[in-house]
């Protein structure tokens, strides 16, 4: 069964006929499609490390980010497929 993750980027190629900036072959639009994903991964990123040191009292502060941080990423990389 495929990812409907997959389907969904299909089915707008499909709709709009074209493919996306990475696969064109230009290296222009590849450096632009990088940057972009880069730009959005910043922009939700980069809040995080005043965000979650705020969570925990001041006594536990960098400890509690750091434990939140390294659970999620262990969370996060075990429900990977």
């Amino acid at each position: 069964m495929r990812s409907p993750t997959l389907t969904v980027e299909q089915n707008a190629q499909k709709r709009w006929h074209r493919r996306s900036s990475v696969d064109t072959g230009n290296a222009g639009c590849f450096a632009i499609a990088i940057a972009g994903a880069y730009a959005v991964a910043g922009a939700s990123y980069g809040p995080l490390g005043a965000f979650i040191p705020e969570l925990f009292a001041t006594r536990y502060r960098y400890s509690g980010a750091g434990l939140a941080l390294n659970l999620a990423g262990l969370a996060g990389g075990a429900l990977h497929r």
